[in-house]
């Protein structure tokens, strides 16, 4: 059988751009927060995408503005609403994460400051093998 040279280098050639057009770390999206007024309390949400064949997880958030910043998951069940604080989210491989209201979430407790709609400011999420990723959020009507 007679290999066509030409047919081998485009396929060749259609590898490499597919590797690299495929994200080979985890990502965070479209981030928001709400707003929110000094001492009291806000929530950000996102979108984390592992494109990886390993699983990940999200070990803790940290951010400037607020004393305390957790991740929370809230839940409702016959009319009342529970939140309970989260040692860790796992992040399962190839998959997404939605962080969104009534769910995962992360909680931002006595904040220093207002934060108006328009506002931005970051967030550190910690993963336990992807490291630290800085994510910028900006403040939004729900």
């Amino acid at each position: 059988m007679k290999k066509n040279p030409i047919l081998l280098l485009s396929l060749f050639l259609m590898l490499i751009l597919n590797s690299c057009m495929e994200s080979k770390e985890i990502g965070v999206k479209s981030a928001w927060a709400r707003p929110g007024i000094a001492g009291n309390t806000t929530a950000a949400y996102f979108l984390i995408s592992n494109p990886l064949d390993r699983a990940d997880k999200l070990l803790s958030a940290k951010s400037d503005i607020a004393q305390i910043t957790e991740i929370h998951h809230s839940s409702e069940m016959n009319g009342t609403m529970s939140m309970q604080e989260q040692e860790y989210v796992e992040i399962p491989a190839k998959s997404k994460v939605e962080f969104k209201p009534i769910g995962l979430h992360v909680m931002f407790i006595n904040l220093k400051q207002d934060l108006t709609k328009g506002d931005q400011f970051q967030l550190m999420l910690n993963f336990e093998n992807s490291g630290q990723i800085v994510v910028n959020v900006e403040v939004q009507e729900p």
